[in-house]
């Protein structure tokens, strides 16, 4: 499990901002590679809730053999998904 607070983004969006989908990926991406692992396809994700900037997330994820499946929590599942790694 990983956790990390997200900052703002700018012009995402003014006024209401929220942490961009791209970002979540990019941070699974991130993990995955610190773990000498490779993300190689996003089967399905799902985005549930917002989250906005400051928020603290957890990552989690599973991998069986090539298959991998994730969920991002904050005060509640934010994203989830599956996908394969290399």
């Amino acid at each position: 499990m990983e956790e990390r607070i997200f900052p703002e983004y700018p012009g995402h969006f003014p006024g209401e901002p929220l942490v961009p989908g791209a970002a979540l990926v990019g941070w699974l991406q991130e993990v995955l590679t610190s773990q000498g692992k490779r993300l190689v396809l996003l089967e399905r994700v799902r985005f549930l809730q917002p989250v906005r900037p400051g928020e603290n997330l957890r990552l989690t994820w599973k991998l069986d053999g090539d298959r991998l499946s994730f969920h991002v929590e904050g005060s509640g599942v934010v994203a989830r998904g599956l996908g394969r790694v290399g």
